[in-house]
């Protein structure tokens, strides 16, 4: 069977053509698998973020209550800031209970 140049180079286009289709299609099931485990990843981490932005909050607060509360000489004063300070620590005892409720599973 011999073929002409004009059909080799039709053929090679046409296996050309098939080999790129294939290729876009590797790749994109590649990239929605990579998408689909970055958005578990997102998901998963998210509340976590939020609630230790929550913890560092309360535990500056805390900490700038007890400096408050080194620094005063008045002993008229220290019961409001003692009171301060454990409003922060029922705050982050909260948070910690609210921390203690997530699962965290170590799925892959």
């Amino acid at each position: 069977m011999s073929l002409s140049i004009v059909q080799r180079i039709k053929l090679g286009f046409a296996l050309l053509l098939l080999l790129l289709l294939v290729l876009g299609a590797i790749s994109y099931t590649n990239t929605s698998n990579i998408h689909s485990k970055l958005k578990r990843v997102t998901d998963e981490a998210t509340p976590f973020t939020l609630a230790i932005s929550s913890l560092k909050e309360i535990l500056l607060s805390a900490n700038r209550d007890v400096v408050s509360f080194l620094r005063v000489w008045d002993s008229g004063q220290l019961d409001r800031y003692q009171n301060s300070y454990e409003q922060s620590k029922e705050r982050y005892e909260a948070g910690m209970r609210n921390m203690a409720s997530f699962n965290v599973t170590d799925d892959v």
